[in-house]
């Protein structure tokens, strides 16, 4: 059987490769490679975790932004002494499609602004919806809720954690409650 010059060349190429291993001029070789990634990973995570870290507070402080609308704390006059928040009586409930919230309250609702997942708002804007009377109930498409920027709450991708609601009952007492599920 005889070989042809490229199965030689080849033949010829393992046994070189093979010769460098058994004398450790490979293993050299490699020394040197590992030794120069070593330092190159190790710049690279240093540098992965300072950009981690700015990533973090550039998130923080973004988030900031969006949970400061509808503070109640900045709702409430600080001047008056006989201003006192109460808490609202209610339920809510989601079919799946619609969010039922209900008011079990002895006193209408109005001025009413509620908030979904801490992000998404109903009314948009600085709107507020008018009246919920006692007995009521107030039918929401989740699609309904929207972010400062438009953008609107999608059921299909998040799913419905909490509802905070803010009314004024007796036309001039805040009251709040956050329903969680």
């Amino acid at each position: 059987m005889t070989l042809t010059e490229a199965e030689k060349r080849k033949i010829e190429e393992e046994e070189k490769y093979r010769s460098e291993l058994r004398s450790g001029v490979f293993q050299e070789k490699h020394d040197k490679v590992k030794s120069s990634n070593f330092f190159g990973l190790v710049g690279n995570l240093i540098k992965w975790i300072l950009i981690l870290i700015v990533g973090i507070i550039f998130a923080r402080a973004f988030m900031q932004g969006f949970n400061s609308y509808d503070n109640p704390s900045t709702d409430t006059p600080k001047s008056s002494p006989s201003y006192v928040q109460k808490d609202l009586t209610g339920k809510v409930s989601f079919d799946g499609s619609q969010f039922h919230i209900e008011n079990q309250d002895s006193r209408d609702w109005s001025m009413c602004k509620f908030t979904l997942n801490s992000d998404y708002k109903f009314p948009d804007g600085g709107a507020a919806y008018e009246l919920i009377k006692v007995g009521e109930i107030l039918d929401l498409y989740p699609e309904d809720f929207t972010q400062s920027d438009g953008t609107r709450f999608n059921i299909y991708s998040i799913k419905p954690q909490q509802i905070f609601a803010y009314c004024w009952v007796d036309k001039d007492t805040p009251a709040s409650v956050l329903w969680t599920w």
